[in-house]
């Protein structure tokens, strides 16, 4: 079926090439549209500054987890897994909820929320090191940035939908 379909895509007649490429503007200049259109922009901003301030910590935290799973709580590789699973399990519960908490709670709430919410879950995880915390953290952790990037993905979405 593979080749068939291979077949079939090079019958397709190509679309003709433009004569001149579209004159696009310097780095510099790109940078600086870039800059204004954020500053024009406050949802823009909002999802900008969610990801500056979530992503570097999400990953820091992450990118330890696995020691922290068999150093600090002597969990075997299934249950590192199982570990990852809980936390997946809390995203999908965050992404169940995402359509109707974000109908219900201003966006600032929501995108402050979420990260106040996972500092606390990783900050237990420090301070209580034990195995149920754990699961519960990270159930709580897997939510919030499901969550998170539901709403930041909808914002994303509606800014797209304004400028088009």
């Amino acid at each position: 079926s593979f080749l068939v379909s291979a077949v079939l895509i090079s019958r397709l007649p190509r679309p003709p090439r433009p004569a001149q490429p579209p004159c696009r503007p310097g780095t510099v200049e790109a940078i600086r549209g870039g800059l204004s259109h954020l500053a024009r922009t406050p949802a823009l901003r909002t999802a900008v500054a969610w990801t500056i301030t979530y992503n570097p910590a999400y990953n820091a935290a992450y990118g330890m987890l696995v020691l922290y799973a068999t150093r600090l709580l002597h969990l075997s590789g299934s249950g590192y897994g199982l570990l990852l699973a809980v936390m997946a399990a809390g995203a999908l519960a965050g992404a169940q909820a995402a359509p109707t908490l974000a109908c219900r709670l201003p966006t600032a709430t929501i995108m402050i929320g979420t990260l106040a919410v996972s500092a606390a879950a990783w900050t237990a995880l420090a301070v209580i090191p034990t195995v149920i915390t754990a699961f519960v953290g990270l159930a709580v952790v897997g939510a919030c940035t499901m969550f998170g990037t539901v709403v930041l993905g909808t914002i994303r979405q509606m800014i797209e939908r304004v400028r088009a």
